[in-house]
């Protein structure tokens, strides 16, 4: 569902935008983010937008910031940097009326391509300017809301090994090295998995929930993934042998695998996943525990879209 939207005015007129916030961290991608800030501000100063920049000095800060912009009179609040930026601004708005609007400058940008925001800074500029937007459903694990994928087991631990070795650079082929390095060394987990109330045990290499499609710089984990179906998608890659994740990564990356011996795939509105001592992920953010309990919050935020 689509719809044109602007703050304070009548949902379904499209006016000129007045003031945005600008949440940047200029962390993202080495440099890019720092670089492109003054392209961004020179385009909406130029094109009579109004801007109040913050920068981020630190994890999680962009939560705080976004929060606090909430009920201030922005058109949008805009995160300008990568997945991670996206996760926390999203986590600052959750449950207020703001339109999120992203300039995606990270390495990965997974949840920007799944909504084909442009990743050429001018061109994503004039998307937020033309405000028009789609409403999400959006999803939350234990207390952390995520807006593309959260799961537990490889996945979080390749997220956790690809975060420690930044010096690699980022997006697919730095998540692939970390998945090889992940890969010698562990291996599949007892899991209770439920789903809508329906529990079962399962030995697999990961849980995959799905808002959006794809993760880790282009891999199309769960492909059938709708924003806006008021559904998680979930995948599950099961008890394989670890020549056999490697082999299957190719089709993963294309989104081709679902239908192997050993991936399952399953549709819910609530998920919790049980293991020891296990890690979890929500938009590649680390998370600890023994019980994740996933619930997909329909129709939840306005994300301005091109």
């Amino acid at each position: 569902m689509e719809r044109l939207f602007s703050a304070g005015v009548s949902k379904y007129l499209k006016v000129a935008l007045v003031h945005l916030k600008l949440i940047a961290n200029p962390a993202a991608s080495g440099i890019r983010t720092e670089k492109a800030i003054p392209q961004i501000t020179d385009f909406f100063n130029k094109s009579g937008v109004g801007l109040s920049l913050a920068y981020t000095s630190k994890p999680y800060e962009a939560i705080s910031l976004a929060k606090n912009s909430c009920g201030q009179n922005f058109d949008a609040i805009v995160a300008v940097g990568g997945d991670g930026t996206v996760n926390e601004v999203v986590n600052g708005i959750a449950n207020s009326q703001e339109i999120l609007g992203i300039i995606p400058t990270g390495s990965a940008n997974d949840f920007a391509k799944g909504l084909q925001i442009p990743g050429q800074i001018v061109e994503a500029c004039k998307s937020i300017l033309a405000i028009k937007t789609r409403r999400i459903d959006i999803g939350k694990v234990n207390d952390r809301y995520f807006i593309n994928i959260a799961g537990v087991g490889l996945d979080a631990q390749v997220s956790e090994a690809a975060s420690r070795s930044s010096f690699l650079g980022k997006g697919l082929l730095h998540y692939t090295i970390a998945l090889a390095g992940v890969l010698l060394r562990e291996h599949p987990k007892e899991f209770n998995l439920s789903l809508d109330g329906k529990t079962r045990r399962l030995r697999a290499w990961l849980i995959s929930v799905g808002n959006g499609k794809q993760f880790g710089g282009g891999i199309r984990i769960i492909p059938t993934a709708d924003l806006s179906d008021g559904q998680f998608d979930i995948c599950v890659i099961k008890d394989a042998k670890k020549w056999r994740v490697i082999y299957y990564l190719p089709l993963v990356i294309q989104g081709k695998h679902l239908n192997l011996p050993d991936v399952a795939v399953y549709r819910a509105k609530e998920v919790e996943v049980r293991a020891l001592g296990c890690l979890g992920h929500a938009d590649g953010e680390i998370m600890k525990g023994d019980v994740f309990k996933f619930e997909l919050i329909p129709q939840a935020l306005d994300v301005i879209v091109p």
